[in-house]
């Protein structure tokens, strides 16, 4: 099934950041940064440990995030923890 952006905007219930970020890297270098403490497949998944929000935080987090906007939601559609990422920055 394809899945129109549009929709999928107007329908979830997640929010939107738009963030600056210190490091100006390539893929290749970012996907080795986050990946030091984390294999990040699905072997290793783990629901409370491992997981999407796990590696949206570390990301950000290596990243180095200096502020952030929610230009779409609310602090209550972000996962606490990547909000504690965001307001530690």
């Amino acid at each position: 099934m394809l899945l129109k952006k549009k929709w999928f905007e107007d329908y979830c219930s997640l929010a939107r950041v738009k963030c600056n970020i210190n490091k100006k890297e390539i893929l290749e270098d970012i996907i080795i940064g986050v990946s030091r403490k984390h294999k990040w497949r699905l072997e290793f998944y783990d629901r409370k440990e491992q997981n999407c929000h796990d590696f949206i935080a570390v990301l950000l987090d290596y990243l180095e995030v200096q502020n952030y906007v929610i230009c779409k939601g609310s602090k209550d559609n972000i996962p606490d923890k990547i909000l504690k990422v965001l307001e530690i920055k």
